[in-house]
């Protein structure tokens, strides 16, 4: 069908092969189970289609995607044209995807199993919720967000580490409901009846719906007094009134399999984890544990110019000569790598003051490193 410039709002169209431009000032055009190759349109709403060439989408206005797929192996292109404020939402998409002409105030929100992203254009937000092998985007200039988003490396990478193989089958949801409100940690429903506390603890919450549908978190409790359940991590918006399901635990839990929610860490946001064996040998990480804790790190300060065998640092300890003896490692500067013994220290205006055997270079300020 070819759309030839016609005037399309309020269009239904199923089941066709669609090309050519078509202008929807008023209502939107609907299109289900239609082949798309290069067309043009305004106030789009798409229902398991297919794309092959390249979707223009004319106007200022929102378009939806649901349960739609790249078709051959080029990936489709969906742009815009220059100067209309675009939203476009893609849940459940599958496939290769191109997104391209983007610019300042422009939304794209991604949910869905894509092979490559391929992102370009001077602005606008761009929202990545569902699984991704790998995103382009050298040629994007505005925010790309991946928060709730699954690289499939990391899972092959943990099913690698755990020896761990994915089931035949995923488990079918527990229960499905719509949140009454929320916020970025919970969900509050008056249907959730259940009368044990953490009757959910440990079990997956996957939103279906709005902004954050794709997105999967842990249950970390249950409150049958105020029908609510805290998940973490946080959502990358509050709940509202979305659709959601609750699934049981994973195969692949770690934090299920430990038993207990790991905490983060606030530089890497990965989980802190405690070493308890060293070739399967505990007292090898007990030692190391007692090493490292034996460890004082430290940094040069100038405010007296350093030397090749003196320098002052942040470290206070009051006592003199209390570090004589020990080695000194660096740990970043010129110096880095380098060694050297302690013979002499004192505190000196509040700077601890070393003098060692004499170095390759003198320190500078900020340098670090680390007394053995």
């Amino acid at each position: 069908m070819d759309l030839n410039g016609q005037a399309a709002s309020g269009l239904y169209c199923e089941g066709a092969s669609v090309v050519g431009a078509g202008t929807s000032s008023a209502d939107e055009m609907h299109f289900t189970r239609c082949d798309f190759g290069a067309a043009s349109v305004q106030r789009g709403h798409f229902d398991k289609c297919g794309f092959a060439g390249t979707l223009t989408m004319t106007l200022a206005a929102d378009y939806d995607f649901h349960d739609c797929y790249s078709k051959g192996d080029t990936a489709p292109i969906f742009t815009k044209t220059g100067g209309q404020v675009i939203v476009v939402e893609f849940q459940n998409y599958a496939g290769d995807i191109t997104i391209s002409g983007l610019e300042a105030s422009d939304t794209i929100e991604l949910g869905g199993f894509f092979r490559t992203i391929t992102l370009s254009g001077s602005g606008g937000t761009v929202h990545v919720h569902g699984h991704y092998e790998t995103i382009s985007s050298g040629g994007f200039s505005g925010t790309l967000t991946i928060t709730g988003a699954i690289q499939t490396q990391d899972v092959a990478d943990i099913l690698e580490d755990t020896s761990t193989t994915i089931p035949a089958s995923l488990p079918a949801a527990l229960t499905k409901s719509t949140a009454d409100s929320g916020s970025a940690t919970t969900v509050v429903d008056a249907l959730r009846t259940e009368g044990d506390t953490d009757y959910w603890k440990y079990s997956w919450i996957r939103f279906t719906s709005g902004t954050i549908s794709g997105q999967t978190r842990l249950i970390t409790g249950f409150t049958p007094a105020s029908d609510t359940i805290t998940f973490a991590p946080a959502t990358t918006q509050n709940v509202g009134t979305n659709t959601y399901e609750i699934l049981p635990a994973g195969s692949v839990d770690i934090q299920t399999w430990i038993g207990t929610l790991q905490t983060l860490s606030a530089t890497t946001n990965k989980p802190e984890v405690d070493v308890l064996s060293i070739d399967d040998n505990s007292v090898g990480a007990t030692r190391l544990a007692i090493t490292a804790s034996r460890m004082v790190p430290g940094v040069v300060d100038d405010t007296v110019s350093p030397t090749t065998t003196v320098f002052e640092s942040d470290i206070t300890q009051a006592t003199a000569d209390h570090f004589n003896g020990r080695i000194i490692i660096w740990t970043s500067g010129q110096l880095e790598f380098q060694a050297t013994d302690i013979t002499d220290y004192e505190l000196n205006g509040g700077r601890g003051k070393f003098t060692v055997t004499a170095m390759t270079e003198a320190p500078v300020n900020n340098d670090t490193f680390i007394i053995v």
